[in-house]
């Protein structure tokens, strides 16, 4: 997708949290002591009208999961560490029109942070416009494993 660009990616990460500390712990679903549900994330979106759907066009997305795309894996990690994984992948890899997966993030190395354009159809009621919104494990597609480094 030619808008998937780092300074698609910027925005995304300018409005997303990157608190230094506390961490958070990640895991799965229905786990005491969980803050964050895996997989987690958040997107840039350019939203618009097509006939009788909405085409969502993702321009950056920012994903946590667990290692090998796992939801079953549980691991503390600051938003700090995952802006900063973002910041890199916009860099390196979003700069070249790639998707980015930086790996063994987290206290015990069990979580991975991944960056693409995310593209694709959805239904949507709102049109026109760019937003930034945090995704949860039940707003992600499961992940395939398919994505390539840079």
């Amino acid at each position: 997708m030619e808008d998937y660009s780092p300074d698609r990616c910027d925005r995304l990460l300018g409005e997303m949290p990157a608190d230094v500390a506390p961490p958070v712990t990640w895991g799965p679903r229905g786990e005491a002591g969980i803050d964050k549900v895996l997989p987690c994330g958040w997107e840039l979106r350019q939203i618009g009208p097509q006939l009788l759907m909405t085409i969502v066009a993702f321009k950056c997305r920012l994903n946590v999961w667990g290692a090998f795309g796992s939801r079953n894996v549980r691991d503390r990690m600051s938003y700090y560490e995952v802006w900063t994984a973002g910041v890199m992948m916009a860099g390196m890899c979003a700069r070249y029109g790639k998707p980015g997966r930086y790996e063994n993030l987290g206290q015990d190395g069990r979580l991975w942070v991944l960056l693409d354009d995310g593209s694709g159809l959805q239904d949507g009621s709102a049109a026109g416009n760019q937003t930034v919104r945090e995704l949860d494990g039940d707003s992600l597609a499961t992940w395939d494993g398919s994505l390539s480094t840079a």
